[in-house]
This record gives C-alpha cells, sequence and structure tokens, in this order.
C-alpha cells in the first residue's frame, strides 16, 4: 500500500509470480515488476530502488523460476542488476527471436487484434531481438515489421502514401478500419483521406483507395 499524503492511500498489484516454465520469458515480467515497484517507490536513489527489487524478487519467483535463483552465489544475489541479467539468460526465447529477427513477417497482425497491441509486442520483439540497434535503428526496424504485418490493402496503401513513420501508419490503419465500421451501419460511400469505402451486399469494400 502507498501513502500519498492527506490520508489517501493505494494499493499497487505485483504481477504474478514467474514459475520459469518452458517457453515464458521473463524480461517482461520484471519491467512489470519494475513498474510496479516505481509507483510506490518514494525518491530518485537508483541504489535504494534496486536493493528494494532485490528483496522483493525472490518472494514473486516460484517453480523453476525459483530453483534457478536459489541455485546463484551470494554476490549475484546481492545485486538486483546482475539477478535481472541472470535470469534473462535462462529464461527467455532464443528460437523465437532467431525467426523474428530472420523473417520480416514473423509477428503479423491477428484478426481484429487492437493495432496499439500489435504495435507495443513488436517493439518489445524488436527490442529483444536487436538489443544493439540505437533509438532511431529500432524505430525503422519496427515500421519495416509492422507494415509487413498489416493486410495487402493496407500494406499497399502505405506504400502508395510513402509512409515515414509509425504515427502515420497507426493513423493510416485507424482510418480505414474506423470507415469499414462505418459502412457497417450505413449503405452510402463513406470517404476518408485514404479512399472511398461502399458497402457491396452488406459486406464493406474499399472501392478506392486512390
Amino acid at each position: 500500500m502507498a501513502n500519498l499524503g492527506n490520508n489517501w492511500q493505494f494499493h499497487v498489484d505485483l504481477p504474478e509470480r514467474f514459475e520459469g516454465k518452458d517457453g515464458d520469458i521473463i524480461k517482461e515480467w520484471l519491467e512489470r515488476l519494475e513498474d510496479s515497484v516505481r509507483t510506490v517507490f518514494n525518491g530518485d536513489d537508483a541504489a535504494a530502488f534496486n536493493a528494494k527489487l532485490k528483496s522483493i524478487l525472490p518472494n514473486r519467483l516460484s517453480g523453476n523460476a525459483y530453483k534457478v535463483y536459489t541455485s546463484f552465489s551470494p554476490e549475484i544475489k546481492a545485486n538486483y542488476a546482475l539477478t535481472k541479467a541472470e535470469l534473462s539468460q535462462v529464461f527467455h526465447n532464443d528460437d523465437f527471436l532467431t525467426i523474428f529477427r530472420d523473417t520480416l513477417n514473423a509477428r503479423v497482425r491477428q484478426p481484429k487484434e487492437n493495432i496499439q497491441v500489435y504495435l507495443a509486442d513488436l517493439r518489445s520483439l524488436t527490442k529483444q531481438a536487436f538489443s544493439s540497434y540505437d533509438q532511431d535503428q529500432i524505430n525503422a526496424e519496427v515500421l519495416r515489421r509492422f507494415l509487413a504485418g498489416l493486410s495487402p490493402i493496407l500494406r499497399a496503401k502505405a506504400r502508395e502514401l510513402d509512409v515515414l513513420s509509425i504515427d502515420d501508419a497507426v493513423h493510416l490503419v485507424k482510418n480505414v478500419e474506423r470507415a469499414q465500421q462505418e459502412l457497417q451501419k450505413s449503405d452510402k460511400p463513406i470517404d476518408t483521406p485514404y479512399g472511398t469505402f461502399t458497402p457491396t451486399n452488406n459486406t464493406p469494400v474499399i472501392a478506392s483507395i486512390s
């Protein structure tokens, strides 16, 4: 429980215990743990913040993950950054990251998947697969893979418009899909900055994307 003063208090839920089952990846879980602790941590002292994480972490591990943790030396356990690095070496998924690195459309957008969820997952995977890249390189790689995972019509429109940023790509997707949703409630063509949409047999289709 965190105290905000003036008798205001709130609860912060820590992530569920990490078990270390086959295929479990700890990197994102550790980021969630850090975000939760940061919410209630007072001050900017990095050493104190890491000390707090060091004390909480063992209690949030179970199963195989806790067994691995107990095998670490006292020196590693005493340093949260070292513990994090060691756990990350054990609980990761190199096979998929290798496929992701080598295949442009390894992670495509799933049917009805929220565009922001798709983007967030791509960002996370790209950072893991290309850990030596700087932020500009990460952004360029995310954009390439974001577009590669869209439907053929959206990819074609993105090429036509020469989309050069993630923000523009997301804007394109949202506008096209909003028009398609509106067509389900209307029998009239809908004009958008990206083309005219018309209903055909109650099925929304893009009549023109020029």
